[in-house]
């Protein structure tokens, strides 16, 4: 025998090997076969209707967002000065 051939058939055998073993399905013809029951889940069954938010005021809002991402918290803003009359 030649090296080819020696080596065609240690390839081949270990393919066989390394083929995973299947367990023996059940006969599809079969109509005593038992079988796990369907689970059904309905699309929609954790849907919530829209509804309208909460709207709080906009001073409180403005409190909530007052600090950057560094956790420090914006200087707050100064009133705007009139204009100096000429």
């Amino acid at each position: 025998m030649n090296n080819s051939r020696i080596s065609a058939t240690v390839v081949i055998v270990l393919l066989q090997l390394a083929m995973p073993v299947q367990a023996a399905q059940p006969d599809p013809m079969d109509a005593n076969v038992l079988i796990p029951p369907l689970q059904y889940r309905a699309v929609f069954a954790d849907y919530h209707g829209y509804q309208e938010a909460k709207i709080g005021s906009g001073r409180d809002f403005n409190a909530s967002v007052s600090f950057n991402a560094a956790g420090k918290e914006y200087p707050a803003e100064q009133p705007m000065q009139a204009p100096l009359a000429a």
